[in-house]
């Protein structure tokens, strides 16, 4: 596959998983929030980051088991890891959004939005870009990206993020895609421990956007 066949597909995968992630983040935090009333902020973190590291997890398995099966074709094969790319970006933008709205910086602008899950996804590379973008803006860098990075410099960073993440994300992408349609049951593993570590970065850089949990909830 070409670079251009990456990017145009990693981005397309972003622009599909920023469409609905919204949604679901500030979905699944109210029913978290009824379920478990009296659930402390850090509490409902570590619920969040469970679930999405349990949940991608179990969809990069499943795209491994269905590419092993000896009835589907290669070509269909690469189809479903390819869905399974756009499954792991929502999964992650919902979680990085979520998280944001417990520590009481909810981004509702799409292109802070993007900067924020682009940067989160990159992990250290995305925070250096951050930072060197923004200039200096705290140890909580994604409370500052959502609520005080102007629009032009969001939009600039953008640019560079997606750029890095081509880099970063795309092959990688690319080679857990390729294990994953691996035959004889093999791709269900490899599948599987890849999305499990993709998964452990997020939250870790989630954890470093946003830093600890509040003790109680922003506005209550």
């Amino acid at each position: 596959m070409t670079r251009g066949d990456w990017e145009d597909r990693l981005g397309a995968a972003v622009d599909r998983a920023l469409a609905v992630a919204d949604r679901l983040a500030d979905r699944r935090v109210a029913t978290l929030h009824r379920a478990n009333p009296g659930m402390a902020p850090a509490e409902l973190v570590a619920t969040l980051e469970r679930e999405f590291t349990v949940a991608v997890t179990a969809s990069g398995s499943g795209s491994g088991l269905v590419a092993a099966t000896p009835v589907v074709g290669t070509p269909a094969a690469v189809g479903v890891a390819g869905a399974d790319l756009v499954a792991f970006l929502t999964a992650a933008a919902a979680h990085t959004l979520a998280v944001a709205r417990i520590h009481g910086a909810p981004v509702t602008d799409v292109e802070h939005q993007r900067a924020l899950v682009l940067a989160v996804l990159l992990g250290n590379a995305g925070t250096k870009m951050v930072m060197n973008s923004a200039g200096h803006v705290g140890v909580r860098w994604g409370q500052a990206l959502a609520a005080t990075l102007p629009l032009r410099i969001v939009r600039e960073l953008n640019i560079a993020l997606g750029g890095l993440l081509l880099k970063r994300f795309g092959p990688r992408a690319g080679i857990v895609t390729a294990a994953k349609v691996t035959p004889l049951g093999l791709g269900a593993v490899i599948g599987g421990a890849g999305n499990l570590v993709l998964a452990r970065e997020v939250v870790r850089s989630a954890r470093t956007a946003f830093g600890p949990a509040p003790e109680r909830f922003p506005g209550r």
